[in-house]
C-alpha cells in the first residue's frame, strides 16, 4: 500500500531522530539492522536510502546479513536546527 508524501516525510524525520537519539545514548556507536528487516519494509529502506543520499547518515553492509547505520555531523545539525 502506498503512503502519502506527508507520511514519507514524517518517516524520514522519525528515522533521523531515532538515529540521533541512538547515537548519543550509545556513545556514538552505529546502529545495526538486518537486511531482512529492510527487505520486509520497503518504505523504511527507501527512507534510509534517501537519508544516505542526502548525506544525513552513513549506511554500510556488515557481512551478508546486516547494515550498520550512523548519523553524520550534517544529520546531527539537521535534527538540532
Amino acid at each position: 500500500m502506498a503512503i502519502s508524501i506527508e507520511e514519507r516525510k514524517a518517516l524520514r524525520k522519525e528515522l533521523l531522530l531515532e538515529l540521533y537519539n541512538y547515537y548519543f545514548e550509545n556513545g556514538g556507536a552505529p546502529y545495526k539492522i538486518t537486511k531482512d528487516v529492510l527487505k520486509e519494509d520497503k518504505e523504511r529502506d527507501l527512507a534510509l536510502d534517501y537519508l544516505k543520499l542526502k548525506g544525513l547518515i552513513n549506511a554500510n553492509p556488515l557481512g551478508n546479513s546486516h547494515v550498520i547505520i550512523k548519523i553524520t555531523p550534517y544529520g546531527i545539525d539537521e535534527v538540532e536546527n
